[in-house]
């Protein structure tokens, strides 16, 4: 049992520090190629919310379980299709409170 709890311990703290060094690696690869930084941050997040449905899919795939990876896509799709406007709204929202001082919003 404890042996068991400190290996979670120590696989969350690797994690953690291979996530850093990930972004930091990324975020230094593409300063390079003199990309912005808002397109960093932006393919960033995509690869970090995209990684999970792709590992789900690829083990379902290699099970030979279809059924799996079509509710995966599907289901991807069908959250992704209804969040977008929501957090585009939301996000103009907070933008236009938090910077009404310096830009003015419409």
């Amino acid at each position: 049992m404890i042996i068991n709890v400190l290996v979670l311990i120590v696989g969350f703290a690797l994690l953690i520090k291979g996530a850093d060094m990930f972004v930091d690696g990324a975020a230094s690869t593409a300063e390079n190629f003199k990309v912005s930084k808002l397109v960093i941050g932006i393919t960033i997040i995509a690869f970090g919310t995209s990684a999970p449905e792709f590992a789900v899919s690829f083990k379902a795939l290699m099970s030979h379980s279809g059924d799996m990876v079509l509710g995966n896509v599907i289901g991807s799709n069908i959250i992704i299709e209804h969040n977008s406007p929501q957090l585009t709204i939301m996000w103009k929202t907070i933008n236009c409170h938090v910077y009404k001082y310096f830009y003015q919003c419409g």
